[in-house]
């Protein structure tokens, strides 16, 4: 089992970064060898949140903000959409963000139409899947990103954190 996780609390604090505004943030603690390494704040957004903005086709800007299990599988599963139906994405910007998931984040089947910026997001999960279809700018932005994979649930860590 690695010896790097975090633990996350959700606030009922809104925050600011520059020209984005979040309702409420979180405080994730970053841990190596049972140490606390470091602490940051960043906004929270619901993978509902992200799946309003992609039916209403607008650019996703989730920079520097908390992403808990978003999964294009599960966003087709929720509109009754059929499993390997093609999901566009007007365009999305996520530096700095982190994505947790227990399972997979899973941007399958989608279609972007413009920018794609994952520029220094960690991706915290078992798996992950970018299996995309097309990107119309030609551009995917991974510069600095890090994927980070767990062998354990988040939450198994976070129960092992507490004892």
């Amino acid at each position: 089992m690695s010896d790097r996780f975090y633990t996350v609390e959700i606030l009922n604090e809104p925050i600011s970064f520059g020209t984005i505004s979040y309702l409420n943030s979180v405080k994730l603690s970053e841990y190596a060898a049972q140490k606390k390494i470091g602490e940051h704040k960043l906004g929270y957004l619901t993978k509902e949140d992200i799946y309003f903005k992609i039916d209403r086709g607008q650019h996703i800007n989730i920079d520097q903000a908390y992403i808990k299990d978003f999964s294009l599988t599960d966003y087709r599963a929720t509109r009754n959409l059929a499993v390997n139906e093609k999901v566009t994405i007007a365009g999305i910007s996520s530096c700095f963000a982190f994505f947790d998931c227990d399972a997979s984040i899973d941007f399958s089947y989608a279609i972007f139409k413009d920018e794609v910026n994952f520029e220094r997001v960690f991706f915290h999960t078992a798996r992950s899947v970018f299996t995309m279809l097309n990107s119309r700018p030609r551009v995917l932005i991974f510069q600095s990103a890090d994927f980070i994979r767990i062998k354990q649930p988040l939450s198994t860590l976070l129960s092992m954190a507490q004892k």
